[in-house]
């Protein structure tokens, strides 16, 4: 591989240089006595180099001009020395310090006391207050003394400036076109030594850089106009949402006025549904058009910035800042693709009235029904992961089998392995945790700041209020004859009401309380010919969010046994797809079901009708045997735990 070796300091070309600038003494006039000016040797000149580089011997010992022996002041000499003029500060070695661009340039070497990141550049104290002054660069991002990038070997004479990523005491002098990516030389040794592509980047031709950059310009204005007819298109979105909202409120308002006071709770009840679905997904439109106008500043800005870099024509500035907007535009492009698709199918719904509505007024319990005429694609993207592991843990690893979002973004987590309930902050920090009488299994928030745990060995369910510290409360469940013997896995929350997973009971069954533990019916789904239970290993369970269906993950028989509540308890086995052992389960306001694949380490998502459809997470998602999920409708934040695992991921559902 030919690779261009760095630039280093030439010691001959430093004496030479140092030899012409002790020229400029005045000469004496001609005469009989012999001429005594300084007239340095080779050797002297290699002692003012040594002498140079080692900045404590040129400040304490070394004066330009005067050999070793004159250069050191007698400690107790009372006779008068001649004074010299103080000369130029000499360059010393990069490799101890790093001198402004702009006075190096006249031959002035002042410390650099700050780096700007858009001009890639060394400044003095005194270039800095320019710097900040000019109207062009004036908002450019200026880092200081102990911020700034620490350059090895750093020549102020090389025109490509721009720091290494990965090794910051590197320039980026090379360009690897076998990885389309430029590298500085440490790069070049270790990740390109077998490419043969890889080229000097001032030495790349100006014609086809400039060529390069027209048709970027171009791209990215291709790209700005598009994304703001795809705005356009998500406010048509939003409209065409409007107008189905006020159809729907038309028809409601015509049934109140047909059956008045008696349907008045129905009401209700049927536009609180209507709105937490509009209200859901006028968030994604709103974050969709956020993200367009995002997208749009970004794109503008890039644009400029890259112009008037051609129009200062620094060819390797341009060159680079292409490349590195090359990825970013790319990603620009696949968003808009996306974001186009999303649009095409918008959200349409209707309101179906209950035909028997009329008939049978005071035996209903609901208006009618939201129907998803045309139900949008949703995209999960990973947004962030941390991690949840602590000093006082009592165990190396975590294992965290349940987990809950509060409506203030904080997340909850039951870490079994180490019987330790753990709370981090909307910024997904850890802040509290708590330690627990035994192993817990599941979560589920009952208000804005009270959660409920399942603790299956207690046999019992545990009430805590989450504030800036973790406060338990009442334990339930072991008092209660009735429930006395049943272990709680699984537990959810609708309505006043908790539904519970006892798979260790004979047979294995879900149970509904009242919050104060009491039982109010049990449930043990059967086949169809009656003879057998469904359930196997029921172990998390959630309720639809109109109260009428309730989930059940059993990985034991690994499918999803649905229970329908209105139906009289009738209930429904779907297989997962691959024999998949589900792990925990979560519902969307849509209807849809999201359910951790734990063996092909995905997630799965289920319609209201039982069918499954493509994973929303898939393995690209990074997952390893996912157990716990938690989906809040506000933020649009999927949380997912994995089985014996100190993560947590993060994805944003849009």
């Amino acid at each position: 591989m030919s690779v261009h070796s760095v630039k280093y300091y030439d010691v001959q070309r430093v004496l030479d240089r140092m030899a012409s600038r002790n020229s400029f003494r005045p000469r004496t006039s001609h005469s009989a006595i012999p001429d005594l000016s300084y007239n340095p040797s080779k050797l002297d000149r290699m002692r003012e180099y040594t002498s140079a580089l080692s900045p404590k011997t040129a400040r304490n010992f070394y004066t330009p001009g005067l050999s070793a022996m004159q250069s050191v002041k007698p400690k107790h000499s009372k006779s008068p020395t001649p004074t010299l003029s103080k000369p130029h500060k000499q360059a010393k070695s990069m490799s101890t310090e790093i001198y402004c661009g702009p006075c190096s340039r006249d031959n002035f070497y002042h410390e650099a006391a700050g780096y700007c990141v858009e001009c890639s550049e060394y400044f003095c104290e005194t270039c800095i207050k320019h710097h900040k002054n000019l109207k062009i660069t004036k908002y450019h991002t200026v880092k200081d003394r102990r911020n700034m990038p620490k350059v090895k070997h750093y020549i102020q004479e090389d025109e490509t400036v721009e720091i290494c990523d990965l090794h910051l005491g590197e320039l980026l002098r090379y360009f690897c076109k076998n990885h389309d990516e430029p590298c500085c030389s440490i790069c070049a040794t270790l990740d390109h030594r077998q490419c043969d592509k890889l080229v000097y980047i001032p030495e790349i031709e100006a014609k086809q850089t400039n060529k390069n950059c027209l048709t970027m310009i171009k791209r990215m204005t291709s790209l700005t106009n598009q994304f703001a007819e795809v705005k356009e298109g998500t406010e048509k979105c939003i409209k065409s949402l409007e107008v189905h909202k006020s159809d729907h409120d038309k028809k409601i308002t015509k049934i109140r006025q047909d059956i008045l006071d008696l349907l008045h709770a129905l009401e209700t009840d049927a536009t609180r549904n209507m709105e937490n679905l509009y209200e859901d997904e006028k968030g994604f439109l709103t974050s969709r058009i956020e993200a367009c106008n995002e997208a749009i500043r970004a794109l503008q800005t890039a644009t400029s910035n890259l112009d008037m870099a051609k129009q200062n024509g620094i060819e390797s500035k341009i060159f680079l800042q292409m490349k590195k907007l090359s990825k970013q535009v790319s990603h620009y492009e696949l968003f808009l693709a996306d974001v186009k698709r999303k649009n095409s199918a918008p959200l349409k719904f209707s309101f179906k009235p209950d035909p028997k509505i009329k008939e049978f007024t005071k035996s209903t319990e609901v208006l009618g029904s939201i129907e998803i005429q045309k139900k949008p694609p949703r995209t999960a993207t990973l947004l962030t992961q941390f991690y949840v592991k602590s000093q006082g843990d009592k165990y190396q690893v975590c294992d965290i089998t349940g987990s809950c979002i509060l409506p203030d973004g904080r997340i909850v987590l039951a870490d079994m392995y180490n019987e330790n309930l753990k709370v981090a902050d909307s910024n997904f920090h850890l802040v509290t945790q708590t330690k627990l009488s035994s192993e817990p299994w599941d979560i589920c928030a009952i208000s804005d700041d009270q959660i409920i745990v399942s603790l299956p060995r207690e046999k019992k369910l545990q009430y805590f209020t989450i504030s800036s510290t973790i406060h338990p409360a009442k334990k339930i469940g072991a008092s209660v004859p009735s429930v006395k013997n049943s272990q709680y896995y699984g537990v959810a929350y609708h309505q006043d009401k908790l539904y519970v997973t006892c798979p260790k009971d004979d047979p294995p069954n879900i149970k509904i309380l009242d919050m104060q533990g009491a039982q109010l019916r049990e449930i043990a789904a059967t086949s169809q010919d009656q003879e057998q239970s469904l359930f196997s290993d029921p172990l998390y369970i959630v309720v639809r969010h109109d109260g009428k269906m309730v989930y059940v993950s059993d990985s034991g028989n690994q499918s999803i046994i649905t229970v329908d509540l209105k139906k009289d308890g009738t209930n429904t086995e779907y297989a997962m797809p691959l024999a998949n052992p589900p792990g925990g389960i979560t519902s969307q306001i849509e209807g849809d079901i999201y359910i951790c694949g734990f063996k092909t380490n995905s997630i799965h998502v289920m319609n209201k009708q039982g069918e499954f459809q493509d994973e929303i997470i898939g393995s690209e998602g990074g997952l390893y045997s996912p157990q716990s999920m938690a989906y809040s409708g506000t933020t649009k934040l999927l949380i997912v735990t994995m089985q014996k695992s100190d993560m947590v991921k993060v994805f944003r559902i849009s």
